[in-house]
């Protein structure tokens, strides 16, 4: 496989990339090159990495770049965001082993993959990956999360809801809430501040708002490929869902609420009917499923993110299992050098599992 390595593409290149994304069985919206502009914005280098066989595509990567904290034009770190993106296995290995030996590859110290394969095509892809030299990170083997089914119409869709989902969903719709599309930016921003001040009160940290800004510009105020769904009631915004999609398959990407405005509305659990319409939205562009982004079927209340299961569990998910992110060093000398705090940190916990492995015995 031959690679290209680019720093822009060009307007043929960029439907080239378009129609072999759009036909991929493994395609990611994350993968878009228009996020591009959104990596840009957060402080990455980007590089578009196109794999060819006999001049055809055969695969494509958006590779987000983080500079190397001492040297200039080198990287510490790099990801595949949701990718790359080939069509089968031993495609995805010829062009993740022909990029590792390009120039521009060795100018990072670790690349990061994420590809969006589920089930059987993520066993079978571990099992290559784990014989090209890709260690495992921080997830695992592999990732859990859960598909809705949105083939059927939207009461079908509902009826499957859990009897107290679908009761929110009619106590919403009596409270004279109503559900439309975020199409201008001070409406985009009332969502990020609502979302930050959810994340940082659950300990998460705040999301940029030139990045988002730049992501609601190129992807979601269109509402083609992306959207951002906001529940109003008496014009005040009380919640908000972003979600984005691929031919195929939708994500749910944020999700927020004003908490104290829906304590007015009686407690209103606005998420059912939230979803709902974002389904809605999603098999109108011809998706058949949706991903909820994360999903555990689980009665562990101990678990920290028990709740949010629990919630996405009135929504009649299916959980499966999606391949976890893997890494593999490109320039030991950048890894290190780059990386060195979070090397030594991995470094010690391998450390004390070995001893404690000792201890047991």
């Amino acid at each position: 496989m031959d690679i290209e390595c680019l720093q822009e593409l060009g307007p043929e290149q960029k439907a080239e990339w378009d129609a072999f994304l759009s036909a991929s069985p493994f395609q990611h919206p994350r993968q878009d090159h228009r996020f591009a502009q959104t990596e840009r914005v957060d402080g990455a280098d980007v590089l578009f990495v196109l794999g060819r066989v006999d001049g055809a595509l055969a695969g494509v990567g958006l590779l987000s770049r983080t500079p190397h904290p001492f040297l200039a034009s080198r990287y510490r770190d790099a990801i595949f965001l949701s990718g790359p993106v080939c069509n089968d296995a031993p495609a995805m290995i010829a062009f993740l082993n022909a990029a590792f030996a390009h120039p521009e590859i060795a100018r990072i110290g670790r690349v990061r993959i994420t590809p969006y394969w589920l089930e059987d095509d993520a066993q079978a892809l571990h099992r290559l990956l784990e014989d090209n030299r890709f260690a495992l990170s921080s997830d695992g083997i592999f990732r859990d999360t859960g598909l809705i089914d949105i083939t059927p119409d939207p009461d079908e869709i509902m009826s499957r809801f859990s009897k107290s989902a679908r009761r929110e969903v009619r106590r919403a719709e009596r409270a004279g809430v109503s559900v439309r599309p975020i199409t201008t930016r001070d409406g985009a921003l009332e969502f990020l501040h609502s979302l930050n001040r959810l994340r940082v009160s659950r300990g998460l940290f705040a999301l940029a708002e030139d990045s988002f800004v730049q992501s609601f510009d190129d992807i979601y105020e269109a509402g083609d490929m992306g959207i951002l769904l906001g529940a109003f009631s008496d014009g005040a915004f009380i919640s908000g869902l972003l979600m984005y999609r691929s031919a195929h398959t939708a994500h749910g990407r944020h999700f927020t609420t004003e908490t104290e405005l829906l304590h007015a509305l009686k407690n209103l659990r606005i998420s059912p009917l939230l979803w709902l319409e974002g389904m809605i939205w999603a098999r109108s562009k011809g998706c058949a499923s949706l991903d909820v982004e994360g999903y555990v079927e689980t009665t562990d209340k101990s678990d920290k993110k028990y709740n949010i299961y629990k919630y996405k569990s009135e929504l009649a998910p299916k959980a499966v299992i999606r391949i976890g992110e893997r890494s593999r060093i490109a320039n030991g000398f950048l890894h290190v050098t780059g990386n060195g705090k979070e090397v030594l940190k991995a470094a010690a916990r391998r450390r004390y599992r070995a001893l404690k492995g000792l201890d047991d015995d």
